[in-house]
C-alpha cells in the first residue's frame, strides 16, 4: 500500500512576525474578512522567510463592512515579489473594485451616446435645411 507523502498543513508550521520589510520575497499574500475579537474585519495576511522559516505578518485593514463588493484576494508569489510591490497589487485590486460599481452605475445612466447621436442628427437636418451655409465636414 503506498504512502502519501504530502505533509498536513499546520498554522504552526508559519510564525508570527512583527513587522516586515519592502524588500523581502513574499510567498503568499491574502486580504479575507475574518472575525476579530468578535467583529468582522479585513485582514491582510504577508508571508514571507526568514531564517528557513515561514513568517506571517497580518494587518487589520478595517471593518469587513467598508470591502463590501471587494473581492478577497489571494496571491501566490513564491517568492518572486518583494513585500513593497504585492502591497502595490493589493491596493490596486481594492481600488479597482471599488469604483467599479461607480462606473457601472455611471454607465448605465449615462446619455453619452444618445446625445451624440441626437447632435448629429440636427447637424443633418441643419444641412439639408441650408445646404449652402453648412458644409457637410462642419461639425
Amino acid at each position: 500500500m503506498a504512502r502519501s507523502l504530502a505533509v498536513p498543513v499546520s498554522s504552526a508550521l508559519v510564525l508570527p512576525a512583527p513587522s516586515l520589510q519592502s524588500h523581502e520575497r513574499v510567498f503568499s499574500m491574502a486580504e479575507e474578512n475574518e472575525v476579530v475579537n468578535g467583529k468582522h474585519r479585513r485582514v491582510q495576511s504577508i508571508q514571507v522567510q526568514r531564517d528557513g522559516r515561514l513568517v506571517e505578518f497580518k494587518r487589520d485593514l478595517g471593518p469587513a463592512d467598508d470591502f463590501l463588493g471587494i473581492n478577497e484576494l489571494l496571491v501566490f508569489s513564491l517568492f518572486e515579489d518583494e513585500v513593497q510591490e504585492v502591497m502595490e497589487w493589493a491596493e490596486a485590486h481594492r481600488e479597482i473594485n471599488a469604483v467599479q460599481p461607480f462606473l457601472e452605475e455611471v454607465a448605465a445612466n449615462s446619455t453619452l451616446v444618445e446625445d451624440a447621436v441626437r447632435l448629429e442628427e440636427q447637424k443633418q437636418k441643419l444641412r439639408q435645411q441650408n445646404h449652402r451655409t453648412l458644409r457637410k465636414d462642419s461639425n
